[in-house]
């Protein structure tokens, strides 16, 4: 009896992240021979990936930033396709040598400080920009012309970020894969999109459900400053277009708000940390530390008054306010099956959501407290007037079937437990990743 032919090769770009890590393991599991781009294979989060069953056997890993279409290349070399996951999203931090907005050398990050200015006496809260020194929770003085310099007036120190160091990885790497693609006669590209490439649009009917054919609006992403959404609307685009143009067999895929268990202990997706924060985000001991700045900064304010003296101090706070809006919310376990779902399922030139539960955070947060009563919650948020649903009944009709959400949530705290993300330290901050912030509330 004739054996199977074997599976064919695939490329996993950004393989150390967290939902491209469980499709490997999946593709690995499958028998498929896996191809996984890396920035820096070096770098302890990846570690998890030669660790995998069947890696030493089926699964090789290549060095390549996406916007450096020379290195991409090579890892698709000899592949049938491509998922294509590799992208930034929003943090806390730009790291950017290149950063012209202010002339001393070294590495930039992106800080949200409190500037006290006198003998005018004023504050000022803003992004900035902090220079050499990566600023931590607690207290730093800095001095102003060296170190904290305020964004130009009208530009967000994380509009300027999302800009250089999410924009371009995004569209540009995404344009990269797409030719590389073409050079190296790969047959299918699955593009990992984002529900933020399907939210933002103001012309859709408040009463109707968003499907597939609901793109976010560009301008209104402009607008508002949604770069993350701006970036995955226009990667998605340019993906479907050159497909269709170039007779490469393109898919994008849309999730939403992606939970579930870690593979890679040392380092969390951005949306876990929204689960993790409204777990732990307003602990006793940061909102102490908090209320102890604020009167601490107070103190320092007067003196300055007093002394004529101009001071700069850096303040990190919390606990953040949250957008109670409705928030797609899947497994990445799940996500992962419906990849690989998709991969041999999908026809070309298609667009599918992948969501299981929509709801607005208070919901999830009174979900949470039922199943882990004992653990101090964030609850800090603001209600929006427009919470709009999607539907993922497209990808469900292929043959996708998700777990539960209770057991995803299970299996998320069971995993930071492991991993110690629910220890609590003295003087931690309350932060939650700005994309999902809303501008403080004024009592």
């Amino acid at each position: 009896m004739a054996s199977s032919p074997p599976l064919p090769r695939v490329c996993v770009t950004g393989g150390g992240g967290s939902t491209a890590s469980w499709l490997v393991k999946l593709l690995l599991s499958r028998g498929y021979a896996v191809n996984a781009t890396v920035r820096d294979p070096r770098d302890p989060k990846n570690a998890c990936l030669e660790q995998l069953d069947g890696a030493r056997e089926n699964l090789r890993v290549f060095k390549a930033d996406m916007l450096d279409y020379g290195a991409v290349t090579p890892a698709l070399a000899g592949c049938e396709g491509v998922f294509h996951i590799a992208t930034p999203v929003p943090e806390q931090e730009m790291v950017d040598p290149e950063a012209s907005v202010h002339p001393s050398p070294g590495p930039a990050y992106i800080c949200d400080v409190t500037i006290y200015v006198t003998p005018i006496v004023s504050s000022l809260r803003c992004p900035c920009i902090a220079r050499n020194t990566k600023i931590e929770g607690g207290w730093r003085r800095q001095r102003p012309s060296q170190q904290i310099v305020p964004w130009p007036s009208g530009c967000g120190g994380e509009e300027i970020w999302l800009i250089k160091e999410m924009m371009d990885p995004t569209v540009k790497g995404t344009m990269n894969v797409l030719k590389a693609c073409s050079a190296m006669n790969v047959e299918k590209l699955i593009l990992v999109s984002s529900a933020a490439s399907i939210c933002f649009n103001p012309d859709w009917p408040e009463d109707k459900v968003k499907d597939e054919s609901c793109w976010s609006d560009k301008e209104f992403c402009k607008e508002n400053k949604s770069w993350y959404s701006l970036a995955k609307t226009e990667a998605e685009e340019i993906a479907l277009e050159y497909g269709d143009k170039n007779g490469l067999h393109v898919i994008t895929f849309c999730p939403g708000l992606v939970f579930g268990p870690l593979l890679q202990h040392v380092v969390l997706n951005t949306s876990s940390k929204v689960l993790l924060y409204m777990i732990k985000g307003c602990n006793p001991n940061s909102s102490a530390i908090c209320s102890i700045s604020f009167l601490l900064s107070v103190t320092l304010l007067f003196l300055a008054f007093i002394t004529r003296v101009t001071i700069f101090w850096e303040v990190h706070g919390g606990p953040d306010t949250m957008n109670n809006k409705f928030w797609p919310i899947v497994d990445v376990r799940d996500v992962a099956g419906a990849l690989l779902l998709l991969y041999n399922k999908a026809g070309p030139h298609e667009r599918y959501i992948c969501s299981l539960d929509q709801m607005d955070l208070k919901e999830l947060l009174e979900i949470m407290k039922s199943m882990y009563p004992s653990y101090s919650y964030a609850d800090k948020m603001v209600d929006v007037d427009y919470k709009g649903a999607l539907t993922s009944d497209k990808l469900k009709n292929l043959g996708w079937k998700p777990r539960k959400l209770e057991d995803t949530l299970a299996d998320s705290v069971e995993s930071y437990e492991k991993a110690g993300l629910l220890h609590v330290s003295d003087g931690e901050p309350c932060r939650l990743p700005f994309f999902y912030r809303m501008p403080p509330l004024v009592e």
